[in-house]
């Protein structure tokens, strides 16, 4: 069984069109504090960002919030947020890929993409060994898990490697499924 003690959280800072994204993320935070794990976010106090870290604190969650230097103006910080201000976006990943246990993706911009395809690349790359997971809301992500289906038909992704991705519909089915996480054989390790 994986001990998760900690989940980053990477989402939209805009909140959508459809009218259930704002609630996904608030529930998102709300499960996670229910099952008693942290949140590591980005940060922000809108859009996706701040409802997922609403959701963890109205639920007496434990949240941390990632925010890079240059974006301390720009965010009001909530009550009851531990903030971390690092020097970059960059140094802002970096941060959130050493202290999380796991990693949930909810709908979300380019900013989002980033986050997760440094983690699933690292994740391949035997850089971490820990669960990524798309919060596939209304088939949101349906479009890249077909271009990743591609990737593995077209022989630029092995299927094993595909298969490590978990993917779920409900933030319900978050603590589960990183519980029975099977991390991957690393190179190197007996």
């Amino acid at each position: 069984m994986y001990h998760v003690r900690t989940v980053a959280v990477f989402c939209g800072a805009s909140e959508g069109r459809a009218d259930g994204y704002r609630r996904l993320a608030e529930r998102v935070g709300e499960v996670l504090a229910e099952e008693g794990l942290e949140l590591i976010y980005g940060g922000g106090d809108v859009g996706l960002m701040g409802a997922v870290a609403r959701g963890a604190l109205r639920k007496g969650g434990r949240v941390t919030g990632v925010l890079p230097r240059f974006m301390e103006g720009w965010v009001e910080r909530m009550e009851g947020v531990t903030y971390v201000v690092v020097g970059g976006m960059a140094e802002r990943k970096v941060f959130m890929e050493e202290k999380a246990d796991g990693f949930v993706v909810l709908p979300g911009g380019i900013g989002t993409m980033d986050e997760f395809f440094e983690v699933y690349t690292l994740l391949q790359l035997e850089q971490h060994a820990k669960p990524v997971m798309l919060l596939n809301f209304q088939g949101f992500y349906d479009p890249l898990l077909s271009l990743i289906e591609r990737m593995v038909e077209e022989g630029f992704l092995k299927a094993s490697f595909r298969d490590l991705l978990c993917v779920s519909e409900r933030p319900e089915d978050i603590h589960a499924v990183f519980s029975a996480w099977n991390p991957p054989r690393m190179r190197g390790t007996g």
